[in-house]
């Protein structure tokens, strides 16, 4: 029996987080690839290469692991140094952002002070709204793309093989067992550790798959044969509605009635959440610079639902 690889492992004992640190490490070697149950996944290559990749990739893996004990004890509540509460004063951003727009504000923050050249971050594939991509942003225009929650796979860590290649500083932003996966790329290269000054993690509860995404879709009433255009599952206001746009098989573009974020993730969207994401050890996290969750003062909105146009 041929043995696995350590990758091809941790995908089959679904301990995989779907983060894309190996195949962005490594991407002549692994890629990732979206399972409609299991969500983003690597794929080794079949070669004594590919395996090679792998067995370095392992060193990178959070989803086997992420050592705590490396962060400082903090004030008693982990590696805390302050705690803050607030929102972008931009107003677009602050709009547009799940909660207060704070990460956006923070990245174009770094953006303009110099402390880095670009901002890797995931934001809605253009060809298909459902699926997310690793995209690296320079400015305000690519930030507010991927700015709002995107409650589906993602694997954000595949750009490090771009910054790694790259001349530029950039600031890392994902969820937490993202951010563990980065934190374990940089103590493995010193050269990339420099080209990442600073890392933001979003609280996270797990991320749901292809089916949920697919469920709500059929909740919002996109037809199944328009094309979609637009999915949003947060922002546009605290916390925001769930609504699509698509076009129809006319070609006229219509956009359908929001459902609430309590209802969304609440019956549909977190009964798909993958096992792994059931016994994350860090929905907070831990080995980013900077984390950022919603305060939840009040609750969601459970019964705004306005009209389509």
């Amino acid at each position: 029996m041929t043995r696995m690889d350590p990758i091809t492992r941790t995908v089959a004992t679904n301990l995989c987080t779907g983060c894309g640190a190996c195949a962005g490490a490594f991407p002549a070697a692994i890629r990732m690839v979206d399972d409609p149950v299991n969500g983003r996944r690597p794929v080794v290559e079949a070669t004594p290469q590919g395996r090679a990749a792998a067995k370095q990739a392992a060193a990178l893996c959070a989803g086997t692991g992420a050592d705590f004990t490396t962060l400082p004890a903090g004030d008693g509540f982990g590696p805390v140094l302050a705690a803050w509460e607030g929102h972008a004063a931009d107003p677009e951003i602050r709009h547009r952002g799940s909660s207060g727009g704070a990460v956006t504000a923070l990245a174009l923050f770094a953006l303009h002070s110099g402390l880095v050249g670009g901002v890797a971050h995931i934001a809605a594939r253009k060809d298909d709204p459902r699926l997310n991509e690793a995209t690296i942003s320079h400015d305000r225009a690519g930030l507010l793309r991927g700015a709002g929650s995107r409650y589906a796979q993602a694997s954000p860590a595949e750009a490090l093989g771009a910054i790694a290649a790259g001349d530029k500083a950039v600031a890392f932003i994902g969820k937490p067992c993202d951010v563990a996966s980065v934190a374990k790329a940089k103590a493995a290269d010193p050269a990339l550790a420099a080209r990442l000054p600073l890392t933001i993690a979003i609280f996270c509860a797990g991320a749901p798959n292809l089916v949920a995404t697919d469920r709500l879709l059929n909740r919002l009433g996109v037809p199944k044969d328009a094309t979609l255009t637009d999915l949003r599952y947060r922002g546009n206001g605290w916390p925001g509605l769930m609504q699509a746009r698509f076009r129809a098989v006319d070609g006229v573009e219509q956009t359908t009635a929001g459902i609430p974020y309590a209802l969304g993730w609440g019956q549909i969207l977190q009964a798909e959440r993958r096992w792994r994401c059931r016994i994350c050890t860090d929905h907070t996290g831990a080995f980013a610079d900077i984390s950022v969750g919603d305060p939840w003062h009040n609750p969601p909105e459970a019964t705004l639902m306005p009209a389509a146009r």
